[in-house]
Formats: structure tokens, sequence, C-alpha cells
């Protein structure tokens, strides 16, 4: 299990009738400025679906929050003609979050049971089983091994920083949870 952070396109999965309420006391319409009830859903789905832009604003604010070291990310890209094995260091996680990101995909990112962020995004080359990775942050001694590193084979390096507490998980208080516990139950 995974508690999701943040999926560009959540608003497909609600049912607008669960949500007239919060629209109406958000935007100051009333029942009766709508001429019918399917009107006033379409007026709380489109609602819904611009509220993804805050929902990325929040959770990308969070990330630039108090992650500073630099931010590993390994996994794999779904390309059409199979999967492409790889990995990056950004300047910080804010970075990471942001530039990883395809133009045209669905990004969902969570943190798993054990406080790993992960990115899942589908795209159009891999509209089913997309993209995946994780998100590291160097600790200070992956910050000093990075230094003395940075120019060796891009995956030499990344499996090296994996390894002897040179990366550490994502702080999850960036996301308002106190422990792992506290993630799990929240699913």
């Amino acid at each position: 299990m995974s508690k999701v952070l943040f999926d560009s396109m959540s608003w497909l999965d609600v049912n607008p009738a669960d949500y007239v309420d919060e629209y109406l006391e958000c935007t100051g319409y009333t029942r009766e400025q709508f001429g019918s009830e399917d009107e006033l859903h379409q007026q709380v789905q489109e609602w819904l679906q611009d509220n993804v832009e805050t929902d990325w604003d929040w959770f990308t604010e969070q990330c630039g929050d108090e992650e500073k070291h630099h931010c590993l990310v390994t996994g794999y890209f779904m390309a059409w003609n199979g999967k492409k094995e790889g990995g990056k260091i950004y300047k910080d996680l804010a970075s990471a979050v942001s530039d990883i990101l395809l133009d045209d995909s669905h990004p969902v990112f969570s943190l798993t049971d054990e406080g790993m962020l992960i990115l899942n995004e589908t795209h159009h080359d891999a509209p089913c089983s997309g993209n995946y990775y994780e998100f590291r942050i160097l600790t200070d001694a992956g910050e000093k091994y990075y230094e003395n590193h940075m120019n060796d084979d891009p995956r030499t390096l990344h499996e090296a920083l994996k390894l002897r507490k040179r990366t550490r998980n994502v702080n999850i208080k960036i996301f308002g949870f106190n422990s792992i516990e506290e993630v799990k139950q929240n699913d």
C-alpha cells in the first residue's frame, strides 16, 4: 500500500455530488443559480479539475521547504520499445519533482509504507504501466561521496550512493506525517 500525495487526475475518480456543498461554500454560489443538478455537477467537476493545480502547488511547496541536499532519482522510463533503467542527481527535491515530469503525462506521487517517495507516471508511450521513480535525499556522507565521485560512471555512482547510509528517504514530516504508522493509517 501507499499514500497518494498528488494525483494529476484525482478529479476523475470522485463523484461530483459528494463535493457540491464544498463547492458552493468555496464559490459563494447557491443551488438556485444552476439550471439543473447536472449543470451544477458539471461545474463541480470543472472546479475539482482546476483544483489540481492548487494541489500541485502545495505538493511542490512542501518538497522545497526543507529538503535542500541533492536528490537521487532512480527507476525506469517506459519507452515505446520497453523499459529503460537509469537515474539522475538533482540539486534538491523540489528540482527533482518538477523537472522529471513529462509534459503529457499523468503523474502520481506517493509515499510507500516504508516512507519512500515514489512517482508512477503514465504517458502516451506507456498508458497502462508507465515510468517508475524512487526519490532519495543524499545524507552528509552522500554529499561528500558525490562531491568526490560526481564524474564516475552514473550507474556506478547511483548504486554507490544507495549504499552505506549515503541516502535516506524523504522526510515525511514535510507532507504532514509524524511517523510511518501515520502514513499507513491514512491510506
